[in-house]
């Protein structure tokens, strides 16, 4: 938004991502990132300095930290930064930390981290000298595995959400995934949906899962005991069809009513994320 990148060609890195099925989400984006840094201005780094401020989680010996990042030396720094800011280890990259090269308080250094939501889901400025419309991504019902990988099946469903949730916060309806902060108020201010704490609970074992899984090929094991036969390319499967591509086995039946159960599950407990 600050460098007037369109929204065309914002579609046009999420087409690209589509068709690196094999990669992981940062996997993807370190492909696409020459061609997409051409369409940037060359002096981008100088535009987004003190005004594009990123949340990264620093890994230290002493524990994790969370730092904002705001200047930055070169557009590749902005890129990275991005990237730091949504590793999560064997989720969204293979890696256990991302390198991340910045200017810090102490100058150039060079630091170990990951999401910047593991420690500040939602940062704000803490001054309270302005008004701040914040945007709680987190408070967005929606598919989180299609948040962290490049093919994600639902992004029509995702950008009619956010249009519906602007509509009706622009008329003055109370929304928890879009709100204003006034001056001086603090981030207990901002609406909390219902059970939300318990989502903040269960998020850790989600994400330990998901990492657990990739880290000792445990997913792709469960993968090829559940996969379908034939081709299944086809994002979008037919209900016709789906017997033909997927089978009617008994251990693939009984793990899909197991699955289904447990998301029921969740669902009925405002705890699906």
């Amino acid at each position: 938004m600050l460098c007037n990148f369109g929204a065309g060609n914002w579609l046009e890195t999420y087409f690209a991502c589509q068709v690196r099925p094999g990669s992981t989400l940062l996997g993807a984006y370190l492909e696409i990132w020459p061609q997409v840094k051409e369409l940037m201005p060359h002096n981008a780094w100088e535009i987004c300095t003190d005004r594009l401020f990123i949340s990264v989680t620093e890994v230290t010996p002493w524990g994790l930290r969370n730092r904002v990042i705001s200047k930055y030396s070169s557009n590749d720094d902005i890129f990275q930064a991005c990237c730091a800011s949504s590793c999560i280890p064997y989720v969204t990259t293979p890696r256990l930390y991302w390198n991340l090269t910045c200017e810090t308080e102490n100058g150039r250094e060079t630091l170990c981290c990951l999401d910047g939501g593991i420690t500040n889901n939602t940062p704000v400025f803490p001054d309270g000298t302005n008004r701040q419309l914040v945007f709680r991504l987190f408070e967005i019902e929606y598919p989180w595995r299609q948040t962290v990988n490049p093919i994600d099946t639902c992004i029509e469903t995702l950008c009619l959400r956010g249009a519906i949730l602007m509509s009706r916060f622009l008329q003055g309806e109370p929304t928890d995934s879009i709100q204003w902060l006034d001056k001086k108020e603090k981030k207990d201010a901002l609406l909390v949906k219902k059970n939300y704490f318990g989502r903040l609970v269960i998020l850790p074992f989600v994400i330990g899962g998901l990492i657990l899984g990739q880290g000792t090929g445990l997913s792709a094991l469960l993968r090829g005991i559940f996969k379908g036969k034939g081709n299944i390319d086809t994002v979008v499967v037919p209900f016709a069809q789906a017997g033909k591509m997927y089978g009617t086995s008994t251990i693939r039946y009984i793990g899909t009513v197991l699955f289904t159960t447990l998301i029921d599950g969740l669902r009925s407990l405002q705890l699906l994320l």
